[in-house]
This record gives structure tokens, sequence and C-alpha cells, in this order.
């Protein structure tokens, strides 16, 4: 499948306006083997038209997971996010959290193995597109859902504690497993959320000791971890919606404008 700004012709009303593009894939699958879909002047999608296979340039994908634990080498050293690459990820992450979090196809807690970035060998090592994330989703049938997709928590607050979690995590490149230990090696008490927003507050603090984490950051992160303790936090309300998207999406994305015009 193909989507485009424009058709390969400059003429869209000949072309279909889309509502359910499962139900339109399913009528056409066989008439060829990709099919084109475009947007309109007025930004409906029309379709479809047969477009010509593209090979991928990629060969490879690396989960964030890999990338934190057991990163891939170039030039013979490993492959480390830069600043400017924490900055576009993070911000790719929180916006597509919240604009995704009522997809039902889509896990509403997304874990490190679930972010995937497409890569590509060579014989220098790998080369890792960080601009183009992917959310990977497994589906298994389940009695009673349809989808197969089930959520280990219905609390928003408890998905903002991961998401802040999973943005530390990126700019420190570090899991916080390997955290936790660092901080205490012989525990031996299972991790909670509870536990987990104490070894979030320390590791922030260490890490604006060092000067190594933004003020931006910093609050981003820290908004989310305070939402964890917030009883409206309901991310179907719009009011809510829109002030994780003032202090978590907006700092991070100002962050990214500065870095890119400093660079």
């Amino acid at each position: 499948m193909s989507s485009s700004a424009s058709a390969p012709d400059d003429d869209l009303s000949r072309l279909s306006e889309i509502t359910d593009m499962c139900s339109t894939i399913q009528q056409v699958r066989q008439a060829a083997a990709c099919l084109g879909f475009s947007l309109d002047t007025q930004g409906r999608l029309r379709g479809v038209y047969p477009v010509k296979t593209q090979c991928s340039i990629y060969d490879d994908f690396i989960t964030l997971e890999m990338l934190l634990t057991a990163p891939p080498t170039k030039n013979g050293k490993p492959v480390k996010l830069s600043l400017g690459d924490c900055y576009l990820l993070t911000v790719t992450l929180a916006s597509s959290f919240l604009q995704l979090h009522t997809t039902p196809w889509i896990q509403p807690e997304w874990t490190r193995e679930d972010i995937v970035f497409p890569a590509k060998g060579g014989a220098s090592g790998h080369t890792i597109d960080v601009q183009r994330p992917f959310i990977t989703q497994t589906y298994s049938p389940s009695k009673g859902d349809s989808l197969g997709i089930t959520s280990t928590s219905d609390d928003d607050g408890a998905r903002l504690l991961k998401l802040g979690t999973m943005l530390l995590e990126i700019f420190c490149g570090q899991r916080i497993e390997d955290r936790r230990q660092e901080e205490n090696p012989k525990a031996n008490a299972s991790p909670n959320d509870v536990s987990d927003v104490g070894v979030l507050r320390r590791w922030i603090r260490a890490k604006e000791k060092e000067g190594s984490l933004s003020w931006a950051s910093k609050d981003a992160i820290s908004h989310c971890i305070a939402c964890f303790a917030d009883p409206r936090a309901d991310l179907h309300d719009s009011n809510f919606r829109q002030s994780v998207i003032d202090k978590v999406v907006v700092p991070l994305l100002g962050e990214l404008h500065h870095w890119q015009g400093s660079a």
C-alpha cells in the first residue's frame, strides 16, 4: 500500500472517496500487488490506483530495547542516539501516544520492544533511521475481544508514567531496570509503579546535577510522572489532553527546534 499527496495524474475526481480503508483493500486486493491512495485538495482520502512495487532500502529492524541494551555497531562503535535524535524521538513518541491512545488495534501501553526503527546493514555497520519509528503490535485471538488486545491498566495516569519513563530512558540511554540495579544491586523486592516514581525522581535529580538533562526535558518528563498521582488524569478529557500537549509535547518540540536551529 502506498499513500501520496497526488495521484499519477492531476484528476482526482475519477477516484472514489475512501471512508473505510479496510473494506476497500479487501475488495480490490486482487487487482494489484501495491495499491495507491491520495489526498485531494480538501484533505479527503481517495483511491485506489495501481502503483509499482517499491523495494525497501532497509533490510533490518532495531527495537528501542535493543538500542538501549545491545546496540548494533557502526565503524566498530556502538550506535548511540545523538541529542538531536533524542529530541526528535521523544517528540514523535509523545505526540503519537496522544494521537493513538484510543486506536482500538494498538495496545494503549507501549513497551521498548514495541518501538521499532528501520535499519540497513553495511560493511561499516548499521545505519538506523530514528526519524521513522514504527509501533508494532502482535494480535492473538481472545474470548470477547475480536482484536485480541488486552490492557494491563485502564489508568491513564499509569500510562503517562510509562511514557515519562520511556522519555527519560531515551535521554539517558539506559533502561529503568538497569538504573534500579545501579541504585540497589541487592534489591529483591518486585518493582512497581510507586517504587519506580522514586527511582525516576532520583534519576532526574542526578542528571540535572550532571547538567545532562535540559530544563524543558526535565519538566516534560516530570509532568508525566505527576500525572500518575493525579486522579483527574483522563486522556478522553480534551482539557486534560491539551494540558499534556502543552506541558509535554510543546516543551520537547521547542527543544528540538532550538537544537535544529543551532546545529
